[in-house]
């Protein structure tokens, strides 16, 4: 098993722009920068699951989903930890 370091603040806001432009939105960079706290400390891969999580509930990833615990941290970081 290998350790990778979490993205920095510049990686999260590409993946963040990425999958938004992927589903075909636009992200307003208040609603990124809140999103970019939100994701901090978790891996790529978490970040990119969480965040298509979003999109295919709603079809949106935004404030409101910080809002109302969509976008959280797990409990465990890693691999392992997610439910």
């Amino acid at each position: 098993m290998f350790d990778q370091p979490p993205p920095e603040e510049e990686e999260i806001s590409r993946l963040i722009h990425d999958h938004a432009s992927d589903y075909g939105y636009d992200v307003d960079e208040e609603v990124a920068d809140k999103l970019i706290l939100a994701l901090r400390g978790l891996s790529e891969y978490e970040i990119t699951r969480l965040l298509n999580r979003g999109f295919l509930l709603d079809g949106a990833v935004g404030a409101d989903d910080i809002a109302q615990g969509k976008i959280t941290k797990p409990k465990f970081s890693g691999i392992w930890g997610l439910n």
